[in-house]
């Protein structure tokens, strides 16, 4: 059994109703994920950079990720160990002498993990 270690990243948002990843962009190693607030209809972007990969899943598929990465604990972590990372270390991370560290956005039904040389960024999405 794969144990998940993480941290909740400290965002100043809190979705009461839960989260939803309603749009990925990515172009030329950087990515861009579209949260929207399921309570207030708000939508905000998570831009990362640098970024070596992603991924995006139904929550049903990533049962390792849970309790640790659920709703009550926040919707935006860094992964420790455990997670896709791990498994992509040897394969991946070595040929590429890269630092790079994985997070995850834990959405209503989908999620997104993004492997990134960089911390994330959070801001609200103007219209």
């Amino acid at each position: 059994m794969v144990i998940i270690t993480a941290q909740s990243i400290e965002t100043g948002i809190v979705f009461s109703k839960g989260a939803e990843i309603v749009r990925v962009d990515y172009a030329h190693t950087k990515l861009q994920a579209f949260v929207l607030d399921l309570n207030t209809e708000s939508e905000f972007v998570v831009e990362f950079s640098k970024v070596i990969g992603f991924r995006v899943l139904d929550e049903g598929y990533l049962n390792e990720y849970w309790p640790e990465c659920s709703a009550s604990n926040g919707w935006l972590f860094e992964i420790h160990s455990g997670g896709w990372l791990s498994q992509e270390t040897n394969k991946l991370l070595v040929d590429m002498n890269s630092k790079g560290m994985e997070y995850f956005i834990a959405g209503e039904n989908d999620c997104l993990s993004v492997i990134s040389n960089a911390a994330p960024s959070v801001h609200k999405r103007a219209l």
